[in-house]
């Protein structure tokens, strides 16, 4: 309960700092960093466990709306030479797309996590 608990005040808490642009996602690094750790965030309440990002990815295309899965096919792609890829800009069609799965992950987190919201 407190590993859910507190995965589930991460999320609302980050979730809110990229929506509002206090966490900035307009480059490639930071807009897949995100993709993937809501990823990770959502396959750890539904299981219990925490386990990689790409692990967590792999479980998100199985586990959520397929209309994401390019996207999150798209973040882990970008995992290659990562951190070469923080200067440069983000897709602002990727930006809106993510800033809208946060969206998306922040509802189904409570329901994931077998919490009422």
């Amino acid at each position: 309960p407190l590993l859910k608990a507190e995965i589930l005040k991460t999320m609302q808490e980050w979730g809110q700092e990229i929506l509002t642009g206090a966490y900035q996602i307009d480059n490639v690094w930071a807009q897949a960093f995100s993709v993937l750790s809501y990823c990770r965030m959502l396959q750890s309440l539904a299981t219990g466990t925490v386990q990689s990002k790409t692990r967590g990815a792999a479980w998100a295309k199985k586990a959520l709306d397929p209309k994401w899965g390019p996207l999150i096919a798209d973040a882990l792609a970008g995992r290659v030479n990562q951190y070469t890829r923080y200067y440069l800009p983000a897709d602002p069609d990727n930006v809106q797309l993510t800033q809208a799965f946060i969206r998306y992950a922040l509802e189904e987190a409570p329901k994931l996590a077998g919490v009422a919201e």
